[in-house]
């Protein structure tokens, strides 16, 4: 683990040092007579639903960031890897990692498996020299939409879904069919799940589950197999 490399004495002594540093930054903050008509959205202040966003930064993310941090380069310097390989731009540990590599001179690489260019976009792509990515069409949203530079990121496949697409769709389903003893005749649908998390509660995946299971019965001739992610127990 990551944290093996930073002692609990050595985290508090950090904790210590940081913790009323950015609570004075936070105080700050709070008194500024002109930050909450700074922060709105067509005239309406954003203040209210800020300030719990920095409260929480000062208390925990910051430092967690800031141990998380620590730990990384400690671990760069008793490794002294050739190479940095992160699957995460988004995870306080990867990006600690890749930030440590790259003010060590260590090559790294960033390649997600399941990156998608979504709407709401939550990636920053700002670590990793280099980028993989499983298709020329996400190579190409990167260059267009997010100014990553062409160079920068390479076209590699995906091994697992590679895999899946050399199997014929029909025999396919036959093994699926057969494993869970399921009848030829029958439709058939998959419904990937996912695991809770910080941005899919309890509740959410009780009602992914509950309004699948419901559309499910409205059909005639439908099975309906769960594929668990590997994250679930």
């Amino acid at each position: 683990y990551l944290m093996d490399n930073l002692s609990r004495d050595q985290a508090d002594m950090l904790v210590r040092r940081y913790r009323h540093l950015l609570r004075q930054a936070l105080r700050r903050a709070e008194r500024d007579p002109g930050l909450a008509g700074r922060v709105s959205l067509h005239g309406v202040s954003l203040w209210p639903v800020l300030r719990p966003f920095l409260a929480a930064s000062a208390e925990a993310s910051l430092l967690a960031a800031l141990l998380l941090q620590e730990a990384a380069f400690r671990a760069m310097e008793a490794l002294q890897p050739d190479a940095v390989v992160v699957t995460s731009d988004r995870r306080l540990g990867e990006r600690a990692m890749a930030f440590a590599a790259r003010a060590l001179g260590i090559p790294s690489l960033l390649y997600s498996g399941t990156l998608v260019l979504t709407r709401d976009r939550t990636n920053a792509f700002d670590i990793g020299d280099r980028i993989a990515v499983i298709g020329e069409h996400l190579r190409e949203g990167l260059v267009r939409e997010e100014g990553v530079e062409r160079e920068r990121v390479s076209v590699v496949g995906d091994p697992r879904s590679n895999a899946a697409r050399r199997v014929p769709p029909a025999r396919l389903r036959a093994e699926v069919r057969r494993d869970f003893g399921l009848q030829p005749d029958r439709r058939l649908v998959v419904l990937v799940s996912k695991y809770v998390s910080l941005l899919f509660s309890p509740g959410e995946r009780e009602a992914l589950f509950k309004t699948m299971h419901g559309a499910a019965r409205q059909l005639d001739g439908v099975d309906v197999v769960v594929k668990v992610h590997p994250n679930e127990d």
